[in-house]
């Protein structure tokens, strides 16, 4: 019994590790990953349950139920709160996707776009070639509007748009491209006009983490000088379940797949035998609420796209 009961309350242990790095923002890669998994470790409370439970020992047994409990209650946590009601139906149709290194098929990409029928597209990863290629499959007669910085490897970024694109920024954050601009989805009021991004936040791992802790906390001040209803898609390489993640919807951005109650919206790995684990993909707005959300697989991809329907709110 001894050595259930010690088995048990490591595994108490490891499940309030997990919960507690959820809620730290130090830079520190062991941490981040520990919370990337942190819903998971509700099977390693159960463990603990049920070997405190085969022990005999009612305080162990207690003690792991309120582990279990605490784990599922801040997964489900950001999806339990008030949901920001659209004040008129669906206006816009968007969609982003990591294409892997250029490895996503373009047909694959063409064929989510027609399906979807976006009217925003935000891709990350995308190089010169699969530039070139959705170029000559045509989806510039789709999207006629675009901003583009193409890139080697995980550094380039892309928007396009079926609406015309004013005011295009495109930059480098530390060696990944970001674009960005203004849609003219409003002609007769162009103050309702969104801005729009595609992004790609530096991977906490296996690089160093401090960019993505920086990043997230100045993507958040950069988006609250914005003075237009906000659009940022792409791949934030960030869950819920990271409290840098977390800060950064507190300034006022809303994440489609929590505005919809679509958990899990999980988009990460897109291209294993099993299915996708975490959701590090995201389209935030403000000013903007999502009505709904899919994710769908893109061939070639290691990214599930997500698709969201927007309205003003």
């Amino acid at each position: 019994m001894l050595v259930l009961q010690v088995l048990a309350w490591v595994a108490l242990l490891i499940v309030t590790g997990s919960q507690v790095a959820r809620h730290l923002t130090v830079a520190r890669q062991p941490i981040i990953i520990v919370a990337t998994l942190a819903p998971y470790f509700s099977f390693v409370g159960v463990v603990s349950l049920i070997l405190f439970a085969v022990a005999g020992s009612l305080i162990g047994v207690l003690l792991a139920s309120a582990a279990v409990v605490w784990v599922l209650a801040s997964a489900a946590r950001p999806f339990l709160g008030r949901r920001v009601a659209p004040s008129g139906p669906p206006s816009l149709t968007v969609l982003t996707s990591n294409a892997f290194l250029g490895l996503a098929e373009a047909e694959g990409v063409l064929a989510a776009i027609r399906s979807s029928e976006a009217d925003l597209v935000a891709l990350q990863e995308i190089p010169a070639e699969l530039l070139e290629e959705l170029q000559r499959l045509g989806i510039d007669d789709l999207l006629p509007h675009c901003v583009l910085a193409p890139a080697p490897l995980w550094a380039g970024a892309a928007l396009w748009s079926r609406y015309p694109l004013r005011d295009a920024r495109v930059e480098v954050v530390d060696q990944l491209y970001r674009v960005a601009a203004v849609a003219g989805v409003h002609p007769d009021d162009p103050e309702r006009d969104p801005y729009v991004a595609s992004l790609h936040i530096h991977a906490p791992w296996p690089p160093a983490p401090e960019p993505w802790v920086r990043q997230l906390a100045e993507l958040g001040d950069e988006l609250a000088t914005i003075e237009h209803p906000v659009i940022a898609m792409g791949d934030f390489n960030a869950t819920l379940d990271h409290a840098p993640f977390r800060a950064l919807l507190r300034t006022g951005l809303f994440d489609a797949a929590v505005s919809v109650r679509a958990w899990p919206a999980f988009t990460y790995p897109g291209n294993r035998a099993m299915p996708a684990l975490i959701a590090i993909d995201h389209v935030l707005t403000r000013g903007l609420v999502a009505t709904s959300l899919q994710t769908l697989p893109i061939k070639g991809s290691d990214h599930h796209a997500i698709v969201a329907r927007l309205a003003d709110c």
